[in-house]
């Protein structure tokens, strides 16, 4: 099945991709990774009228520690979470548990490299729920994943 009709944007800045959000409200899906919107558009399950695409947004990536918490941006991918030195000896789980989302029947080599950690899988959300994963909203386009590593 082919998604509904829907206007594509591909923001170059955060600046450009937030006046897209404010300009189109509800009506606009961000697309980070795409592993589970597009399968849901397919379906017509998901119908947003405009896609604003996050993969040409520098800034969105990244791993780094914040006091006692671990930021992950949200267009970080599932791989640099599973390799990342930080994410191991801070928080081991949390590594384990991106191989296991990547490692799932039909998760193919590119989804391991380009599927971000926006796009978790409910599963796998769950499981983030389970090592204290919070999502931090200082705007929409700053999401990130913090995580305690007490």
């Amino acid at each position: 099945m082919y998604p509904a009709a829907f206007e594509y944007h591909a923001p170059t800045s955060v600046k450009e991709a937030l006046g897209l959000l404010g300009k189109h409200k509800d009506d606009a899906k961000l697309l980070a990774g795409g592993h589970s919107l597009i399968p849901m558009m397919k379906l017509r399950l998901a119908q947003p009228k405009h896609l604003i695409d996050l993969r040409k947004v520098p800034g969105l990536t990244g791993i780094k520690q914040d006091g006692n918490m671990l930021a992950i941006g949200a267009m970080t991918t599932h791989w640099e979470v599973e390799s990342s030195a930080l994410v191991k000896a801070k928080l081991a789980v949390l590594s384990e548990v991106a191989r296991e989302c990547l490692d799932a029947p039909g998760c193919s080599h590119r989804r391991r490299e380009d599927s971000s950690v926006s796009d978790l899988p409910a599963t796998t959300r769950r499981r983030h729920r389970a090592v204290d994963c919070r999502k931090e909203r200082a705007a929409p386009l700053a999401r990130e994943r913090a995580l305690s590593t007490r």
